[in-house]
This record gives C-alpha cells, structure tokens and sequence, in this order.
C-alpha cells in the first residue's frame, strides 16, 4: 500500500493549521510513523555499509542520510524515509568441459551470475525487489529470485529439493543505501544484497531459468571488468568481487 504523497500531507496540515475543515470528498492520511524503528511491521531504521544509522527528520519528514537530491516528497517509491528491498544473488565458476575459464586480463577464474533483463529499463539487473510489510530481507530475497528467474513449479522435486538446502547458505554481500535514480529528499531505496555461491556447479546445473514477473528475459552474464548491469547495482558487483577475490 503506498504512503500519502506529500500534496496530500501537506493539503491537510495547511488547513488545520489554518482552522480549516477538510472537504468531505477528500481522505485525511491516516500516517503517523515512527521513524527510525520497527513500526508495526514496517521497517523503517536505515542501514549504511552494514551498521545501523539514525537519519533526520525534520517537520516530520526523513531527510535522505546521503543528502539532497533535488526531489522533494516520496517520489515513485512506495514509502517516505528507507524503502528496504532484498537482491538475490546466485554465482557459480564458469566452466567449460569441467574446467574454469580465467579471465585473460587477470588469470583468475571468470564468476557468473544469475541476471534478469528489467522491462522499465531494458538492463540486466540483480533479481530483487521491495520487502513486504513484516516481511525479513531474507525471505523477500529468495522470493524475488522465485518470482523474476526461477519458475520452481516446474523443476522436479529432487531440484526442488536440492534447492532448498542450497539456499539456506545465504552470504550477506551489502546492507545499506542504493544509489537509485527513484530516490528523493525524503524517500530512498536500502538493499539486503545475499549471495548463494554454487562452488562447483553442481547445485544449480539443473536449474532452468524462466523470465516471469517485471523480468523480460533471465540468463547467467559473465562478472567482468566491463560489464553492463543496471548502474545501481555496480556497487553491489564490487562489494561481490571483493568476497570471492576476483
């Protein structure tokens, strides 16, 4: 459900400063967050590089922690302060004939990711999205994956199965603000970034990707040092780097 945009907050707030009665035809905001908390579910406390930060408010609106951003309000996002939103993702060694491909400007071994092609935008992207009231980032990760690139009704059982214990040995790669061309003044996006790493392939070689949900195509991309990927997970693609050394 989408929070009140801000010319309904701030409808509201002039005329009962000014003593006026809001007409009958218009719907009072019920909106009374508590910032930098738990609040009933929602998550609203803000998470920089893995620690957790208190970010303004001020006339009772968050003010973006990474500063100005020349939009006011809450913008296209859904919430005002942090959106939280979880990113899958899945990485194996690519191989041919059994053996691992090196890269040829480095020697070391060539990591692929599961990537799924975004229709708002036509790039390829980390499979992920926003987190569900009283939902944990950990569970809104593997539900994305399941919604945008893996079709588990149609695997078998024994997959499904295997499936199930590979991704219970989840790797948090990155906690914090996403430099996303959707944030405001007011509202921003946050990830919970979770890496499942298949260090010999066998896990995922029966898995038959299938583009579903905002995804319009789904494959494993090479990580390489000129990749295209949507800019605001480049960032993720470097912290990623750095935990499996390549």
């Amino acid at each position: 459900r989408l929070e009140p945009l801000l010319t309904q907050l701030n409808f509201y707030t002039d005329r009962r400063n000014a003593g006026m009665e809001v007409g009958r035809n218009y719907v009072i905001p019920k909106f009374n967050p508590k910032w930098n908390s738990d609040d009933g579910g929602i998550d609203r406390r803000s998470f920089d590089e893995n620690e957790t930060i208190t970010y303004q408010v001020v006339d009772s609106k968050p003010l973006n922690p990474k500063g100005r951003t020349g939009l006011s309000g809450r913008g296209r996002l859904g919430r005002w302060g942090p959106n939280h939103a979880g990113d899958a993702i899945v990485t194996r060694w690519k191989s041919i004939n059994g053996s691992k491909v090196l890269c040829s400007e480095t020697g070391k071994p060539v990591l692929q990711l599961i990537a799924i092609l975004r229709k708002d935008c036509n790039k390829w992207a980390i499979p992920g999205g926003f987190v569900n009231p009283k939902e944990a980032s950990s569970s809104a990760v593997i539900r994305e994956l399941f919604e945008e690139a893996i079709n588990v009704g149609k695997l078998s059982s024994n997959v499904q199965t295997a499936l199930k214990s590979f991704f219970k040995d989840g790797q948090q790669v990155y906690r914090g603000y996403v430099d996303d061309p959707r944030n405001t003044d007011n509202a921003w996006i946050e990830t919970t970034a979770i890496n499942f790493h298949d260090a010999t392939g066998k896990d995922t070689e029966n898995i038959t990707l299938d583009a579903r949900d905002d995804a319009a195509d789904a494959k494993w991309i090479d990580i390489v040092k000129d990749m295209e990927i949507y800019p605001p997970h480049y960032a993720i693609i470097d912290h990623l780097k750095k935990m499996h050394s390549v």
